[in-house]
C-alpha cells in the first residue's frame, strides 16, 4: 500500500471524532446597598435626591457623610439614636459627632447601621440642619444575578485530492472534517422584596340564647372584636436642672446638668461667633453631672478680651439617652478674665 493511501486510512478512521470546546463563566454578587448624605449651606440633602433631608438604607447598610464645598464649618452629630459605628475618612478622631466639631469644607466619613429604627442627627453649629437615616427591612434591594454561558464546536468539512506517482499509479486522499457550534446563554435574576402581610376578614357571629321562662331570644353581633394595646410608659426628659452661671471667669466654663436615664450622651459645645472654643463628649450615668471645659480662645477673641475685659460666648448643651427623647439646651455667657 502505498504512503498515499495510509495517510487516507488514518484520516478517515479519525473522521467521526468530535473536538467539544466548553467555556463557562458565572458571576454572583449579594450586598446591602448604602446611601449618601451631604452637608450644605445650610442643609442636609440626600445625594440621590437633594429634595429630601433623609435617606431610607436596609439593615447592615453603610451610609456615607461629606461635607464636599461650602464657606462654612458643619458636622454630623446624632440626637437621636446611634450607629453601630462610623469613621471619618484620613482622621484618626473618635467619632461620631462626625467630624467631632463643626469643620471646613472637604471632610468625609460613614457609618454603618445595623439595627432597624430612625436616626436623627444635625450639625452642632446649626441646629436648624437636621437629616435622618431611616432603617427598616425592605429599605435596600438584594439583587443576586447568575449568568452560564457554554460553547460546543464540532468542525467536519471533506476534500479528495488525487495525486500520481512516477510509476504512473494515481492515488486518492480524502480528508473528512465536521464543523457543529452550539452556544447556550442562561441569566438569571432575583430580587427581594418586601413581604407583605394579610389580614383575614372579620366574620359576622350569631348566637342564640334562650332564657329560663319566655320566647328565645336571637342576638346578631357583627362588630369586630377591637384589642387595645396599651401606650407604653412616658419616659422623663433625658436631662433637667441645667446650672450655668450667666457671668464666668477665667479659661474655663464650668456648670452642671440633671441626667435622666444611664448611659446617655452628654455633648458640650462652646462657640465664640461660628468658631468653637471648647468642646464637650463624653457618656455619663444617671444623676448631677459636674463639667469644666477648657477654652482655646482664638486671637480676635483673646483680643477683645484684654480690649473691653469680657467677651460673649454661646454654649449649646445635648443630651441622647439610650432610648427617649433627646435633650437640648442653648445659652448665652459672657467669660471675663480671672479677678
Amino acid at each position: 500500500m502505498s504512503l498515499a493511501r495510509v495517510v487516507a486510512c488514518m484520516v478517515a478512521a479519525a473522521a467521526g471524532a468530535v473536538i467539544p470546546v466548553l467555556a463557562y463563566g458565572g458571576t454572583s454578587s449579594a450586598s446591602v446597598p448604602g446611601a449618601t448624605m451631604l452637608a450644605q449651606d445650610f442643609q442636609f440633602v440626600n445625594a440621590a435626591n437633594t429634595r429630601e433631608a433623609a435617606v431610607t438604607v436596609a439593615p447592615g447598610a453603610t451610609v456615607a457623610f461629606a461635607y464636599p464645598t461650602g464657606s462654612s464649618t458643619h458636622n454630623v452629630d446624632f440626637i437621636a439614636g446611634h450607629p453601630t459605628s462610623c469613621t471619618q475618612d484620613g482622621s484618626a478622631n473618635a467619632v461620631p459627632p462626625l467630624p467631632p466639631s463643626p469643620t471646613v469644607h472637604g471632610w468625609s466619613g460613614s457609618c454603618v447601621f445595623a439595627d432597624v429604627g430612625t436616626y436623627t442627627f444635625h450639625c452642632d453649629l446649626h441646629n436648624d440642619m437636621v437629616g435622618q437615616v431611616i432603617v427598616q427591612e425592605g429599605g435596600g434591594t438584594t439583587t443576586t444575578t447568575s449568568t452560564s454561558t457554554s460553547t460546543s464546536t464540532t468542525t467536519s468539512s471533506t476534500d479528495t485530492t488525487p495525486t500520481t506517482d512516477t510509476t504512473g499509479t494515481t492515488d486518492t486522499t480524502t480528508t473528512t472534517t465536521d464543523t457543529t457550534t452550539t452556544t447556550t446563554t442562561t441569566t438569571t435574576t432575583t430580587t427581594a422584596t418586601k413581604p407583605t402581610t394579610t389580614l383575614p376578614p372579620i366574620s359576622s357571629t350569631t348566637s342564640v340564647d334562650s332564657a329560663p321562662q319566655g320566647p328565645p331570644v336571637v342576638s346578631v353581633h357583627s362588630d369586630p372584636v377591637l384589642t387595645t394595646t396599651a401606650p407604653p410608659p412616658k419616659l422623663r426628659p433625658a436631662a433637667s436642672t441645667l446650672v450655668l452661671a450667666h457671668t464666668q471667669h477665667g479659661t474655663a466654663i464650668r456648670g452642671s446638668i440633671v441626667i435622666a436615664r444611664t448611659r446617655s450622651r452628654l455633648k458640650i459645645s462652646v462657640l465664640s461667633g461660628s468658631s468653637s472654643v471648647g468642646t464637650l463628649s463624653k457618656t455619663v450615668g444617671a444623676g448631677k453631672q459636674s463639667f469644666s471645659i477648657a477654652l482655646t480662645l482664638g486671637r480676635s477673641a483673646r483680643r477683645v478680651l484684654r480690649r473691653v475685659h469680657h467677651v460673649a460666648l454661646t454654649v449649646m448643651v445635648g443630651v441622647t439617652p439610650a432610648n427617649g427623647a433627646p435633650y437640648a439646651a442653648t445659652r448665652q455667657v459672657v467669660l471675663r478674665p480671672s479677678s
